[in-house]
């Protein structure tokens, strides 16, 4: 009697195994399936930029229109950078598009290969760079050209700043210009260093020392608590 249990319990255990051993098979060719539908999507026209742990190309979707591939990878063990690109790919989505001024997200694809976290975002493409190249190549930009930047980023930052999100690299090189040669069509982008607040928390503060050197804020240099404000 003891013997047969045995048995049961066993080819029940094997029987589990099997189940998990073919689930997981099937969900790692579900996402093998998904990554190649989206390799297929996009044509890599060339490099436009790179960081630490990303790249972004030019590219061409299957409507023949120009976009944006932002690629980052990390190991898993660098736990820092993962939850980075997490919050960012978050944060796109929170945003989705709600804010003209704010660069759109096409479309996006994320998964864990091997010990690395790989993420690719796909965004619109902007055809005039961004404003440190365009000030570097014409010189600063005129009075009326400044007023109209500054007041679009204004209501940019007023805007993710109501959704408890602090940008906290914003700098030249992360403004873009959607038309070449027009220097007002500015649009924020790069939130990789951003902090959003969970939602059951009052304010958006932090201490922590991040974004770029000569456009770091005052409280940050200080090291004190800063926020949204």
């Amino acid at each position: 009697m003891g013997t047969a249990i045995s048995k049961r319990k066993n080819n029940l255990d094997k029987s589990t195994k099997n189940d998990t051993s073919e689930n997981k098979r099937q969900k790692k060719n579900e996402e093998h399936d998904s990554n190649l539908e989206f390799i297929k999507k996009y044509k890599i026209i060339n490099k436009i930029g790179d960081g630490n742990f990303s790249k972004v190309f030019c590219c061409r979707g299957e409507n023949k229109k120009k976009c944006a591939m932002k690629l980052m990878c990390c190991p898993l063990k660098k736990t820092s950078h993962y939850n980075c690109f997490k919050r960012e790919l978050f944060i796109m989505k929170t945003i989705n598009n709600k804010h003209p001024y704010i660069v759109k997200i096409l479309d996006y694809h994320e998964k864990i290969w091997k010990k690395y976290y790989i993420v690719k975002i796909i965004l619109e493409y902007c055809e005039g760079g961004n404003l440190f190249e365009y000030i570097k190549i014409n010189g600063s930009c005129t009075h009326s050209e400044a007023r109209v930047i500054i007041i679009k980023l204004t209501k940019t930052i007023q805007y993710i700043n109501s959704l408890k999100i602090m940008h906290r690299d914003i700098k030249p090189e992360n403004i873009l210009l959607r038309t070449k040669d027009n220097v007002k069509s500015v649009v924020l982008s790069d939130f990789g260093l951003a902090k959003i607040t969970p939602s059951n928390q009052a304010v958006v503060k932090s201490r922590s020392v991040c974004g770029s050197d000569f456009y770091l804020a005052p409280e940050i240099i200080k090291n004190k608590e800063y926020g949204i404000k």
